[in-house]
C-alpha cells in the first residue's frame, strides 16, 4: 500500500513536530512518521535538566509556548527553571495534542528519489508500506550520526567507553568519575565558546 503526501516529515522528536506544526499552519498536505520524543525518552539521562529555559519552545507560531502550558497550570517559569527531562517531555506531548499532530510510528527504511514525470520521493517504510512525497524534511536527530572514531576505538579497552548517544545511567561509573566528567563537559562547552569568538 502507498500513502502520497505532498510533504513527508521524517523524524517526531521536537524539530520534527515545529515542522509538523508549521506545516499544518500553512494547509501544506503532510505526514509524520517516527515515535513521538523517543531520542528524548530513551537516550537522556533520567532526572536530566535542560539548559534551555521556558522560553525555548517548539511552535513557530508562538501560540503554543513553553510559558502558555505553564500558565494553564498555574506556574511562573521560576516554579519550574532549570527545566527537568520530565517537564519537556510532557511540554512537547502537551504540544502535539494542541496542534492535533498524530506521527504514524514507524520507521523509514529506505528513502529513494524517482525520476520521472513527477518526480517525487518513495520512502519504504519498516512496515512494508511505502509513502511518496514531493518533499521531504528529515529530522531524525542525533541518534543515527553518532561516531566513534576507529583511531580512539583501538586505543581504548573495549567496554570502557560509549557514545553519549548511548550514555544514559551514570550509576555504573562510581563517585569518583563524575567531578571528571563535569569538567570534560565544561572544558568541551568552553572550547566551542572560544572557538565561536575567533
Amino acid at each position: 500500500m502507498e500513502k502520497t503526501t505532498n510533504l513527508l516529515i521524517i523524524g517526531a522528536g521536537p524539530y520534527g513536530l515545529a515542522t509538523a506544526a508549521y506545516a499544518r499552519h500553512l494547509g501544506v498536505d503532510h505526514v509524520v512518521v517516527g515515535m513521538p520524543m523517543d531520542f528524548w525518552k530513551a537516550n537522556m539521562p533520567k532526572g536530566m535538566y535542560l539548559r534551555s529555559a521556558s522560553d525555548w519552545h517548539l511552535d513557530p507560531l508562538g501560540l503554543h509556548t513553553i510559558e502558555k502550558f505553564l500558565e494553564i497550570q498555574g506556574l511562573t517559569a521560576g516554579d519550574i527553571e532549570p527545566l527537568s527531562l520530565q517537564f519537556y517531555l510532557a511540554y512537547a506531548q502537551w504540544f502535539q495534542e494542541q496542534k492535533q499532530i498524530s506521527p504514524l510510528p514507524v520507521l523509514v527504511q529506505r528513502l529513494d528519489w524517482v525520476d520521472g514525470n513527477d518526480g517525487r520521493f518513495r520512502a519504504a517504510m519498516a512496515n512494508g508500506e511505502t509513502i511518496s512525497a514531493q518533499h521531504v524534511v528529515i529530522a531524525v536527530g542525533f541518534k543515527y550520526f553518532k561516531h566513534l572514531p576507529p583511531e580512539l576505538i583501538e586505543r581504548l579497552p573495549a567496554g570502557r567507553y560509549m557514545h553519549t548517544c548511548d550514555l544514559v545511567d551514570f550509576r555504573h561509573f562510581g563517585r569518583e568519575a563524575l567531578p571528571d566528567l563535569r569538567r570534560a563537559s565544561k572544558c568541551i562547552r568552553m572550547d566551542r565558546l572560544a572557538q565561536r569568538r575567533r
